[in-house]
């Protein structure tokens, strides 16, 4: 199953807002302030920030994962972030597999480490990014990550 990375196409924003299907779902993707259904005028806000490069994923010609890559160039790292996935096509592989082409991608701007978070409790999320290299990180790197932040998040780190 290969999927093909591209650039975010601005094309797609009202498709790919409404793939998550519940507030809390919303919540999880796009962050806690986030209103269900998501207008797609978020994703101008979003790609306007410094730093943030958004990618979208095809598989079969069809638009199936959206997702950020937040490039830091002070602190020398990147975070993957905001990464859904089409509901039509969870479960099947294509979030591995696009959170492996997002790490091929980061790796290309030549940083020292590359890290995701994610809510404790969304166990899909975790199962793919620990399938595709990440490592949670210690308990005192974790508080330290979380300082500041509106959730406790569970932190990630390619294990390059």
């Amino acid at each position: 199953m290969n999927i093909l990375l591209r650039p975010f196409i601005k094309d797609h924003t009202t498709q790919i807002a409404s793939w998550s299907l519940s507030a809390n779902e919303a919540k999880a993707w796009a962050g806690h302030n986030a209103t269900f259904p998501l207008p797609p005028a978020q994703f101008d806000r979003w790609h306007e920030e410094p730093g943030t490069h958004p990618f979208i994923a095809h598989y079969n010609n069809h638009l199936v994962a959206y997702g950020q890559l937040w490039v830091d160039l002070e602190e020398q790292d990147i975070e993957l972030a905001r990464i859904i996935v089409h509901p039509s096509h969870r479960g099947i592989g294509i979030g591995r597999r696009f959170v492996t082409a997002l790490v091929h991608q980061a790796k290309t701007y030549g940083l020292k480490d590359i890290f995701i978070r994610v809510l404790p409790n969304n166990d899909p999320a975790i199962r793919c990014y620990k399938s595709s290299g990440f490592v949670r990180l210690s308990k005192d790197e974790e508080h330290h990550h979380n300082q500041g932040q509106p959730h406790l998040y569970m932190w990630l780190k390619f294990n390059t």
